[in-house]
């Protein structure tokens, strides 16, 4: 039922627009129903090669010494930029969604990145949550809405669920061309397709 909120409504007309597609949305299970995944069979002639559990644990990996930011970039995750009817009559369907006012555009490198430099990311998304992606690197989230982040959930990522603002560090340390630059996008693939991406070099 996770694709509930989509599937009902004008939200879901949208994506079936998009997508051209008319796909339903599963039927959610009982809370009491249980069904199998998975299963494991174990081989008991094999001697397990740990005896007994550690008394005390190495701790979690340390966090990267990035330094101070050099550049500072704002993203605005956008679900009504250009054409909206254009979009959902049939007549083409980028457009509708974007980043920063703007859909995607193929022919439009929209920054240039330094090698090796870290850069503080502000992404924000009002109208409703977006997991957002960068390619060619990971990246640290330093604030959640205004909040630092649970210890459990520090550690480097490459996609991060935006609901509101969330601020970013980020370090690029592996090129990228105009021939073969690196995205950033909505990882809901109705979206990123519906232009709610862009584009960058690292160089």
């Amino acid at each position: 039922d996770a694709y509930d909120p989509f599937a009902k409504g004008m939200m879901g007309k949208a994506m079936r627009f998009i997508t051209r597609s008319n796909v339903a949305a599963p039927k959610p299970l009982p809370d009491d129903e249980r069904f199998e995944i998975m299963s494991f069979s174990t081989d008991s002639t094999h001697s397990a090669s740990i005896k007994e559990l550690p008394k005390t644990l190495v701790g979690s990996p340390s966090q990267p010494n990035w330094g101070e930011p050099e550049v500072q970039r704002n993203f605005s995750l956008d679900m009504h930029v250009g054409n909206v009817l254009k979009g959902f009559m049939g007549f083409g369907g980028m457009g509708v969604m974007g980043i920063n006012g703007k859909s995607m555009d193929m022919k439009v490198i929209n920054f240039d990145a330094r090698h090796g430099e870290t850069e503080l990311w502000r992404v924000t998304a009002s109208e409703m949550a977006h997991p957002f992606h960068i390619h060619g690197t990971s990246f640290q989230v330093l604030s959640n809405n205004g909040k630092t982040l649970a210890y459990d959930d520090v550690g480097l990522k490459d996609v991060f669920l935006i609901e509101g603002e969330a601020e970013i560090l980020v370090r690029h340390t592996m090129y990228a061309d105009k021939h073969a630059p690196f995205m950033y996008h909505c990882h809901i693939l109705e979206h990123e397709d519906a232009g709610m991406m862009g584009q960058f070099t690292v160089s």
